[in-house]
């Protein structure tokens, strides 16, 4: 949905955004505006109206799943990798 927003100094046009990110800790989102020109804004989204809001809240459900599939995926490659490397001292028990 595409809004105009009135900043202090000017008026813009685009829409609100989610950007969403893996950080070791866990699924970082934060809210920013995309305006027209491809400028990506560092300030809240805002939500015309609950039909627009809850099928935002859906979509941001769905990516946060991703991301934490993603994540789930690249820490099993890790650990197969290091076991791929075969057993050491520390991993028997005597």
């Amino acid at each position: 949905m595409v809004k105009k927003v009135n900043l202090p100094s000017e008026e813009v046009t685009g829409r609100s955004i989610f950007v969403i990110e893996t950080i070791a800790e866990g699924v970082r989102v934060q809210t920013a505006f995309l305006t027209e020109d491809g400028k990506i804004l560092q300030i809240p989204a805002v939500f015309p109206d609950q039909e627009y809001a809850l099928a935002q809240i859906d979509q941001l459900r769905e990516a946060v799943i991703r991301h934490f599939s993603e994540a789930a995926k690249v820490g099993a490659k890790v650990i197969a990798g290091t076991a791929q490397v075969g057993p050491n001292s520390r991993d028997t028990i005597q």
